[in-house]
């Protein structure tokens, strides 16, 4: 019987829909059932929920945030920001919305910074160097495996299934995930998928198209 998953899955979800029939999990995914899937939308739903409480509860606190506020505050208020932004990517769906929203109270929190910094000008290229690296980041952010690899609870980072992920995806979001490794963290990773994909040519899958990611991960050390 074929599993139904829904059109725009939550990382929850999503996680197990890279592993319905998907040789590169033979060793470590569980059976998949319809409840499996029922119980990851549910957990989907919630945080979906959370992130809109604390979406609008950010809205509230920046709205109320005087041009004269501690630095110290406002920068507070700017990582939660890049947090919720990160949440809201690992969401189902786009949620342009959202996203263009936390991107205007990020704008306003580094506009209030830079008054209350003018003077200060390491802080001043500090913050723009940040602005820089978050740019970067929501490019990343594009792809669904980034924010399931950033999430708090990630189900990718259990026992045996991060490499049988990175494995699964496309180059671009392959390659957009290596960034979050450290070089030494990619090469463990190329020696256990190396001997991932030699155990599966033993039970019959060749899989040359998942051989030549594994060259993508090789040539980015």
């Amino acid at each position: 019987m074929n599993l139904q998953f829904s059109v725009y899955p939550g990382c929850w979800e999503r996680h197990l829909q890279r592993q319905y029939k998907n040789p590169l999990f033979l060793f470590c995914a569980i059976p998949l059932t319809q409840d499996a899937i029922q119980v990851a939308r549910s957990l989907d739903r919630e945080e979906e929920r959370a992130f809109e409480a604390d979406f609008n509860q950010l809205l509230q606190e920046v709205t109320d945030l005087g041009n004269q506020e501690k630095i110290s505050i406002a920068l507070q208020i700017q990582e939660r920001i890049r947090i919720l932004y990160i949440r809201c990517a690992g969401l189902g769906g786009q949620h342009p919305i959202e996203k263009e929203g936390l991107l205007h109270l990020n704008q306003i929190i580094l506009e209030t910074i830079r008054k209350s910094a003018i003077s200060d000008t390491y802080l001043i290229e500090q913050l723009n160097k940040q602005e820089f690296i978050q740019g970067v980041q929501r490019q990343h952010l594009e792809h669904s495996l980034v924010a399931d690899l950033l999430h708090p609870n990630s189900p990718i980072l259990q026992e045996q299934h991060l490499i049988p992920t990175l494995l699964s995806e496309k180059e671009p979001a392959l390659r957009a995930a290596l960034t979050l490794l450290q070089p030494q963290q990619q090469k463990i990773i190329c020696q256990e998928a190396r001997t991932l994909l030699r155990e599966l040519v033993n039970e019959g899958y060749e899989l040359p198209h998942v051989w030549r990611r594994l060259e993508v991960i090789e040539q980015d050390l």
